[in-house]
This record gives structure tokens, sequence and C-alpha cells, in this order.
């Protein structure tokens, strides 16, 4: 039997993945039959609508079927609303999802939270930080082997942190020099190596878009033009490192962008797109 998974869409908020197994044989995968065949799942995160703010989800459609199958993401002890952070993998029968939590009475806002299968873990926050009005989240995930890691920022006493957790234990990511803080959007694991991907700043102006491999930071180029940028999805075949993102110029104009080794591309609108 084979089976592909794709990563076919993240925006934020909202992640799809596509997962197909086939082969030479007769099989149930899913519940449903195929007779030598592919079977493809259809995987979306997202949120949705509470009275109390948004409720995680996750959302699965099986080729045969056109009606999504909805499930809701346990919530955390003591929030009130969850939602995925445009993080999501699939392992074998296991969805994982990453996002952040937060309860609207108490004022505790954004704590960092994975789901595998629907089940909610809160990730730590560093020594000292409650999380009190203070934000968290986690806004990617990846697998290795029996290893869950999780990318995403935490609070520190001055400006958001990059930060990567391996199966829930966290580690905080070195700020570039001259930068006050960073964030981490998206992780990726390539043998022994982790890398993550965002952005730092000095006090949020000028925001640099950054990738760290095994905890070392890199700050990447930005095109001509391009006052701003973040990496927001990351990818590793072999030596190639491969990241994506946006930017904007100092009029406000944004554009995606992405990075092949560190060389930079922005990347061009349809054509019946100004």
């Amino acid at each position: 039997m084979r089976c592909v998974k794709l990563l076919i869409l993240s925006i934020p908020s909202l992640a799809l993945l596509v997962s197909g197994c086939g082969g030479n044989s007769s099989q149930t995968t899913g519940g449903q039959t195929t007779g030598g065949g592919q079977t493809t799942t259809i995987y979306v995160a997202g949120f949705a609508p509470l009275p109390t703010g948004k409720a995680a989800e996750v959302w699965q459609v099986t080729n045969g079927s056109s009606t999504p199958t909805a499930s809701a993401l346990s919530m955390p002890s003591g929030s009130t609303a969850s939602e995925t952070c445009g993080a999501m993998a699939v392992s074998g029968g296991s969805v994982y999802a990453a996002g952040f939590a937060w309860n609207a009475t108490t004022g505790i806002i954004y704590a960092p939270v994975y789901w595998v299968n629907g089940v909610a873990t809160l990730l730590p926050l560093p020594t000292g930080v409650t999380g009190v009005g203070a934000g968290a989240e986690a806004c990617g995930v990846a697998l290795s082997g029996s290893d869950v890691y999780v990318a995403g920022n935490v609070p520190t006493s001055t400006a958001s942190t990059a930060a990567c957790w391996m199966n829930g234990a966290l580690t905080t990511l070195p700020t570039p020099s001259g930068m006050a803080g960073s964030n981490a959007d998206a992780i990726a694991v390539s043998g022994s190596d982790v890398y993550v991907a965002g952005d730092a700043s000095a006090y949020g102006i000028n925001y640099s878009p950054v990738y760290w491999v095994n905890g070392t930071a890199t700050v990447l180029p930005m095109p001509s033009g391009i006052d701003a940028a973040a990496v927001t999805a990351i990818a590793v075949s072999g030596s190639n490192i491969y990241m994506a993102g946006y930017g904007y110029t100092g009029a406000g104009e944004e554009y995606a962008i992405y990075w092949a080794n560190g060389t930079t591309t922005i990347l061009s609108l349809p054509g019946n797109l100004t």
C-alpha cells in the first residue's frame, strides 16, 4: 500500500491537508472499501463560532462523499474559546492540529495548545509566565517517528519570542542580533535536524523573515522594494530548504514570496488580478 500526504493550502487559521492511500488489492480505509484504486481523504482545520468566542474544528471528507464530517476539538481546561492556527499533520490514523485557547472571563489569553485526535494538550510557557494578559500561540506542527514538534511563540518580560516544543518540552529560540522579538509560524523535521521559520522585529517595526536550524537563527534577504516580510511555511528536501511567506512595501502593497536555499522570489499575480 502506498500512502501520500500533501499540504496544499495553509492560510491564517485554516489548513487543508490531503491524505491518499492506494494499493493493488481491495482494502478498507476509514470505512471505505477501494478496489485497487486510491482512497483520498481531505482534512481541513479551522474554527467555528461560539457565543463565548470560537471553537477549534477539524473537517474530514473522503472521496465518494460530498459531505464533510465536522469534529469539534476538545476545549482545554479553564478555556472558553480556542482556534487552530493553520497548523495540521496526519500520521497513520492520527490527526494533529495546533493553535491556541483563551478564557474571555478571566483574561487568560492565547495559551498554546495542540490536539491529537481531538484531545487537547496545553503547552508550557517559560518559567514565571502565567499567561494572564500575555500572548502565546502554537502555529506549526511536524511529526518525526513518535516525536511531536510544535512551533509558536511565547511571551517574555519584554517581547514575544519564537519557541519550539518537542513532546511538550519547551525551548525558546534566540532572537537575531539587533531584533527585540520573534515569532515562529512553521516547523519541519528532516533526520535529526529541526527547522523553524517565522519573523523577527525591533519592537514591531520592519519585521524580517527568519529561520532557525537546530536553534541557530538566519535572517533571510528581502526582495528589492519590500520593507517587511515573514515566513509562514517551510519544507525540506534533502539539502534543499524551501520557504514561503509574504512581504509589504512601504506603500502597504502585499506580495507572496518564496525562498529556495535563501534565494528570494516574488510570486506573480494571476493575469486577472492586479
